[in-house]
């Protein structure tokens, strides 16, 4: 028999509803790869569940023999490789609840003579299990029952075009892809001159969701669970990557300034956080703003397309498009396509501002500039 204690700062009821659907599980144990209802609403004695196991386990079904919310429940997990009986508790303790969870190994074939050995490594592999559906709870996170939509894109697994990429990196050498504008000053200035970050800040955050990816961190596998996979950051704090970034010197000419950026693009990016930063960068000529976006190869390639500020010569506050599904920014008049290479405004030219048109990648409005060239700094080049 396995035993396994986890404390939870979370209602009984929202811990027992979570648990007792197996269509949450995926979120929190990767060695289940899927999960669906065969049986109607609601969740009772009866329900069955069919579920993909990794690790060579293969599909399997989990019947729930017992239902007693929000105290107790029972269930058995029938599979080619494995059966598995298991029974959990739960009882009020100060500022949330204890979840014990006990289960009973029966491996069928010449897998019985490993039955010592795989109740020693269920023990270990499941406490860490546990832990990410402690973050879940903790973090206020829907059920599956609540919101299919979040349990169904909280996991993507990475491809291996993007595999050869994050293997290839290194310290010295980060895959990173950097994108550059130039912006007006003044709109995103307090009154006493200084940059007013938060302000920023918020209006990143508000429309990060449209871009998933920047909300996703890369969580790591072990041996048999199959490629890494992509899942909702679970402590995304703004402020990690949008960032008040003054150069070290004075950038008084262009060059100056594309040399700064390209050495801030090659810092390595926290694989504990999503994969990109944003630096605003001060004291620019004409009281202009520098943006410098570094955005890790497997985020940019294929996934991320969205929003940065802008402000005009007017002084409203407007979004531009950054169409990185091809690694790409165009401005110009009117609608724009993404282009095949990174094209940004040229910096230090003066700002003359088109007619606004609904960008055709984002359907937003988007003021162009007058100049832009092709700027592709590639840290793997």
């Amino acid at each position: 028999m396995i035993e396994n204690v986890l404390n939870i700062a979370a209602p009984a009821e929202k811990v027992f509803d979570f648990v007792v659907d197996v269509r949450n599980e995926p979120r929190w144990n990767p060695q289940m790869l899927h999960a669906e209802m065969l049986t109607p609403e609601p969740i009772g004695v009866g329900a069955t569940f069919r579920v993909r196991f990794g690790r060579g386990v293969g599909d399997g079904l989990i019947n729930h023999t017992k239902i007693n919310r929000p105290r107790s429940w029972a269930a058995i997990s029938r599979s080619r490789a494995l059966d598995a009986e298991t029974a959990g508790e739960i009882s009020d303790i100060t500022g949330g609840c204890r979840l014990i969870m006990r289960t009973e190994l029966r491996p069928h074939g010449i897998l019985r003579l490993l039955t010592p050995a795989l109740r020693w490594w269920m023990r270990h592999t499941f406490n860490q299990d546990l832990q990410r559906m402690k973050a879940v709870l903790e973090d206020g996170a829907l059920t599956a029952g609540e919101s299919e939509a979040t349990e169904t894109a909280s996991i993507g697994r990475v491809p291996v075009p993007d595999l050869c990429a994050l293997w290839a990196e290194s310290a010295t050498a980060p895959m990173n892809i950097a994108l550059i504008g130039v912006v007006e000053g003044a709109p995103l200035m307090r009154p006493d001159g200084t940059v007013d970050l938060a302000r920023i800040r918020l209006f990143i955050e508000a429309r990060l969701p449209r871009a998933p990816m920047l909300l996703r961190v890369l969580r790591p596998t072990r041996l048999g669970q199959g490629t890494p996979a992509w899942i909702d950051a679970a402590h995304f704090n703004i402020a990690d990557h949008v960032i008040l970034a003054p150069a070290d010197q004075p950038l008084t000419e262009e060059k100056d300034f594309l040399a700064w950026c390209a050495r801030r693009s090659v810092i390595p990016l926290d694989r504990k956080r999503p994969l990109w930063r944003l630096d605003v960068v001060p004291g620019l000529p004409s009281r202009q703003i520098g943006l410098l976006l570094v955005l890790h190869h497997v985020v940019a390639r294929r996934h991320t397309r969205h929003v940065i500020t802008r402000a005009d010569t007017s002084g409203a506050a407007r979004t531009c498009c950054l169409a990185a599904e091809t690694g790409s920014y165009r401005p110009g008049p009117g609608p724009r396509q993404p282009a095949e290479t990174v094209a940004v405004r040229t910096p230090f030219s003066p700002v003359t501002a088109h007619p606004i048109d609904a960008c055709a990648a984002c359907s937003l409005p988007c003021a162009g500039t007058a100049r832009a060239r092709n700027l592709t700094h590639r840290s793997d080049r």
